[in-house]
């Protein structure tokens, strides 16, 4: 019998609900004015514009790290936060006894080639006058060869280093200048002299700053509304892209991050702080949708439901929401091109739909 009961109570709410049907509210101009009740148009969804916050970066494959190449010190810092350097300028002067170790042999390598080529000469001479047997000129030439295999894989392992390959006039061994590998702009530069790092440890951070991009966080609905290839514009300047890409994967604070294209920079700066508006694009399927203030949403019998304009007065109409961004509503509905909906005094009218239940 409890069953029984139960299953009843479930088909009445079912049926309920699917027969819910639109109901007229009888009001007066007089009484619309006394209770606040105002009416507009719900526009046809063209565009949609999302507001999101984004931090400029530098795009991909215009950043640099330079590294500690060895166990070292820094003595000296050439250039700080902010600066502009170029390509092969000293950014800061370090003391490694690695380093010295590494230039010690490269010496040794270049005095021993130079006497194996004097040797390599010599054997030369002395098989052209028959003094000599042949075999007695390849093993000079063979030892030449292996000092100056050795000296190239020297001369790689320093230039790897980004240290320069020979030390500077006056320098001891074991102190280098390390160089910047690219024109750009300084966005790290956090250690200071004295600071001992070790082989791998970031130095600098260098960015070309005519290529920027957005990232940008918004809430995973909004990110649903918002495809690749929309226009976005920078707000307070005039700075405008394209989103490139888009991962619904929540990041900190459970939002989505969008990657934006810059086609110019202009006012932009890393590590700025921006507020964009995007401009998502409607496809076909969006052909029924319409937008109306989020004080137009009323909720009845739990029915997302209108109060449609009347010559008599409103009447109920529940729609379909879709979204919520920004203050507005996108609901799914055919209205007329006359229709108007309440806007205002929206909680007087579903006072009054209930009271005439």
């Amino acid at each position: 019998v409890a069953a029984s009961i139960l299953l009843g109570s479930l088909l009445s709410q079912v049926h309920a609900q699917a027969f819910w049907h639109s109901r007229d509210i009888q009001l007066e101009a007089n009484q619309r004015a006394s209770l606040g009740v105002t009416s507009a148009r719900p526009t046809p969804l063209s565009s949609r514009s999302i507001v999101a916050s984004g931090l400029v970066v530098s795009a991909p494959g215009y950043e640099w790290v330079v590294t500690s190449p060895l166990p070292a010190t820094m003595v000296q810092k050439l250039a700080d936060l902010g600066d502009r350097v170029d390509k092969g300028q000293a950014l800061a002067v370090l003391v490694s006894p690695a380093l010295g170790e590494l230039r010690r042999q490269l010496e040794e390598l270049a005095i021993e080639k130079m006497q194996a080529r004097s040797i390599v000469d010599r054997d030369r001479a002395l098989l052209a006058e028959g003094l000599i047997p042949p075999a007695r000129l390849q093993l000079s030439e063979t030892r030449l060869a292996v000092i100056e295999a050795s000296e190239r894989a020297k001369l790689a392992e320093l230039a790897s280093t980004a240290f320069e390959a020979a030390a500077a006039q006056g320098d001891n061994l074991a102190q280098g200048r390390v160089l910047a590998p690219m024109r750009g702009q300084l966005i790290e530069a956090s250690l200071l002299p004295g600071q001992r790092v070790e082989a791998g440890s970031v130095l600098f951070r260098i960015a070309d700053t005519a290529q920027l991009q957005l990232l940008l966080d918004i809430s995973l609905d909004k990110a649903s509304q918002v495809r690749v290839g929309d226009r976005f514009k920078v707000q307070s300047g005039r700075a405008s892209g394209t989103i490139a890409g888009i991962s619904r994967a929540l990041h900190v604070g459970q939002q989505a991050r969008l990657r934006g294209r810059l086609d110019n920079g202009i006012g932009l700066a890393l590590g700025d702080l921006v507020m964009v508006e995007i401009q998502s694009r409607v496809s076909t399927a969006d052909d029924q949708i319409q937008v109306v203030p989020a004080t137009a949403l009323s909720q009845y019998k739990d029915k997302s439901i209108l109060f449609i304009e009347t010559p008599g007065g409103y009447r109920a109409q529940a729609v379909e929401v879709l979204a919520r961004l920004d203050g507005q509503i996108h609901i799914r509905g055919k209205f007329g091109d006359q229709d108007r909906v309440a806007v205002a005094g929206v909680a007087a009218l579903r006072a009054l739909l209930q009271k005439g239940e």
